[in-house]
């Protein structure tokens, strides 16, 4: 009976692993079968980086398949990376540490959605950074990997906005980051984007560097929908409630489907500020009306859409703090963006 039992034990491992093995099998035929149709809709692009990049020919010859590219990155068909350092997770993928010969410092997005979404996703994102390319603080794509749906961007250095808070070490340098904060998304939203997703986990702070915005992953065109608008008052109470612990920096008009507009980022990165502003407490010379000022400004942030103030008035406040304070330039060492 034993022997009997045992067996069996060894037929069902031993299916299983077919069945992994077909699954397998059936997911990079699948990715192939959708790359050939792709290129004969594409032809081939000739492969370019914007100006050669030192990784280029390393990943060339690693690839299954190099479909080219609009000037600026590269597309490749089919990758498999190297082991690589888990940096975050979020709800739409990975991002991982990758290290390459001769490459600067990398990061390398896997999109972690349904197959059926995730190349939409990937091609979303990537067009998103080309189109932000030169912006500083802003990430640089360099690769589009189709399948499976990957992004290779730069990585940069920083420590996120809350852990700068808590370690900061004058009131210049937190008015000093805030300030390069709004301007990094003035930026952004020049170039017709919003990016939907600031919190404090999505901003990068470095002595170097200076401020960096990432995750891209709700970063849509403004005049365009993040959401869906719900079905009726009820489906959008319940939007709401849900969503007011889960993603408190998420304003009304984005969980309501409203088309996507700068303000939506004015309302998040209001929340950073105030935090900044309630870190500053008691730190803060200069004249107090001034200081009341700008504390009654971060807080019609939080107002609705039409009321809350843009992006240029609190970049031109916050400098005006800056400029009343006898010590308060640019902080050494930090970057200029």
């Amino acid at each position: 009976m034993f022997v009997l039992v045992l067996l069996a034990a060894l037929a069902a491992v031993t299916l299983y692993g077919a069945w992994q093995e077909a699954q397998t099998r059936s997911w990079r035929w699948g990715c192939l079968s959708r790359l050939a149709l792709r290129r004969c809709s594409w032809g081939r692009w000739p492969m370019s980086w914007g100006h050669q990049h030192p990784a280029e020919a390393w990943l060339g010859q690693q690839a299954d398949e190099v479909v080219g590219g609009p000037e600026g990155y590269m597309v490749l068909g089919q990758w498999d990376p190297p082991a690589c350092t888990l940096l975050g997770s979020g709800g739409q993928g990975t991002v991982y540490a990758l290290d390459l010969p001769s490459a600067p410092p990398l990061a390398l997005k896997v999109i972690s959605l349904r197959e059926e979404l995730a190349g939409e996703q990937a091609r979303r994102e990537v067009a998103m950074m080309h189109q932000l390319r030169g912006v500083e603080g802003v990430p640089r794509v360099y690769v589009h990997v189709l399948c499976p749906p990957m992004v290779i961007m730069s990585r940069h250095s920083g420590v996120s906005f809350e852990a700068f808070l808590t370690s900061a070490s004058s009131p210049c340098d937190v008015l000093w980051v805030c300030a390069s904060l709004c301007r990094v998304l003035d930026r952004i939203h020049a170039a017709g984007l919003v990016h939907n997703d600031i919190k404090e986990d999505n901003i990068l702070v470095d002595r170097v560097e200076g401020v960096t915005v990432v995750d891209f992953g709700t970063m849509r065109q403004a005049g365009t929908r993040l959401l869906d608008p719900p079905e009726d008052s009820a489906a959008a109470h319940r939007r709401l409630e849900l969503n007011k612990e889960l993603h408190p920096f998420l304003c009304a008009e984005i969980l309501l489907g409203h088309p996507c507009h700068p303000a939506m980022d004015v309302y998040a990165v209001g929340q950073l500020l105030l935090m900044a502003f309630t870190a500053l407490q008691g730190l803060l010379s200069g004249p107090q009306e001034q200081h009341l000022h700008l504390l009654q400004v971060l807080q019609q942030t939080q107002d609705t859409l039409p009321l809350r103030p843009t992006m240029a008035t609190l970049i031109e406040l916050l400098e005006s703090v800056m400029n009343d304070l006898p010590t308060c330039g640019r902080p050494a060492g930090h970057s200029t963006h």
